[in-house]
């Protein structure tokens, strides 16, 4: 649909075989109620179908896009009413990495840092936990995108029918309306009251409820790619505190191996490197996630 400006200007186009049908029904109504006698009642009921017109499917996507502006503090805070879960668990997480983090300890007293490991270990763990549930309830949140999108997309295209209809009919009742106003100047005054100019309101609604649909369809579309992205970073994150911690009990370990054994300097001094590197990209991944954060809020509250 190409946009000129306002929306009467909007047009619309269909496949070659749904615009001939389409035409074909736009004849046969503009001949039907040019036909009728004004004010019977033939003619009021043709004159109120106009009204209705598209009428189920603008309540429709009415109703999809107030989802809508309930969905993105559900999609990117966190699940539903749980909205800080993710935050949450993010700075659980990140106050635990930091407790760990060897770049603050005193690694002369290795013991000392296996039994604080030991102490944060579980707590670790089930915050790994807890957003790995974060992840499974932005998977979900995908699963019902989908379906909005699916839904949202049949009632576009349905509405991009009416809004073709209208338009044609709109222009065969012009040039109707035209062709009679010497001959017939009162009726055709009447059919422009009350059959072109309701087409003409009618038009615009639709056309207005048209791009409000694709518009859904498109923060469907952010709000989907936010939740994926999302997910993909706390995999990162999750994955890598667990190898972090792997790394730091066997580092440790190490370490105090060897400095029971003194004299292995280098081996040690290898280890803690080794052990720095693997936190380092914890707090990397988890800088990642938390940058995710709030950009996938804000693009999420413009549908």
């Amino acid at each position: 649909m190409a946009d000129d400006g306002d929306a009467s200007h909007r047009h619309v186009t269909l496949p070659l075989e749904a615009e001939q049908r389409i035409d074909v029904m736009v004849a046969a109504f503009v001949d039907d109620v040019v036909g009728l006698e004004a004010h019977s009642g033939g003619y009021r009921r043709r004159v109120e179908e106009i009204d209705q017109l598209a009428a189920r499917e603008i309540r429709s996507t009415s109703a999809m896009s107030g989802r809508l502006l309930e969905r993105p503090a559900a999609a990117m805070g966190g699940p539903g009413d749980d909205d800080a879960s993710l935050t949450r668990s993010l700075s659980r997480l990140r106050r635990g990495v930091e407790a760990l983090n060897p770049g603050g300890q005193d690694l002369t007293h290795i013991r000392t840092y296996l039994d604080r490991y030991e102490k944060a270990k579980h707590r670790i763990e089930q915050t790994v936990a807890a957003l790995d549930e974060d992840s499974a309830r932005l998977r979900l949140d995908n699963a019902a995108i989908a379906q909005d999108q699916k839904a949202l997309q049949t009632e576009t295209e349905t509405l991009r029918q009416y809004a073709y209809f209208v338009e044609r009919l709109d222009a065969a009742l012009d040039a109707r309306i035209a062709s009679m106003t010497e001959s017939y100047p009162e009726r055709a005054r009447t059919a422009a009251r009350d059959v072109l100019y309701p087409v003409r309101r009618r038009r615009e609604g639709i056309l207005t409820q048209l791009a409000v649909a694709v518009q859904g369809r498109l923060a469907l579309d952010i709000v989907a790619s936010n939740n994926r992205e999302l997910i993909r970073v706390v995999h990162l994150v999750t994955s890598t505190t667990l190898a972090a911690l792997r790394t730091a009990l066997a580092v440790a370990q190490a370490l105090e191996q060897q400095q029971q054994g003194r004299g292995r300097l280098a081996a040690a001094g290898a280890n803690l490197g080794s052990l720095q590197r693997a936190w380092d990209d914890v707090l990397g991944a988890l800088q990642e996630v938390e940058a995710r954060q709030p950009d996938s809020a804000t693009k999420g509250q413009n549908p």
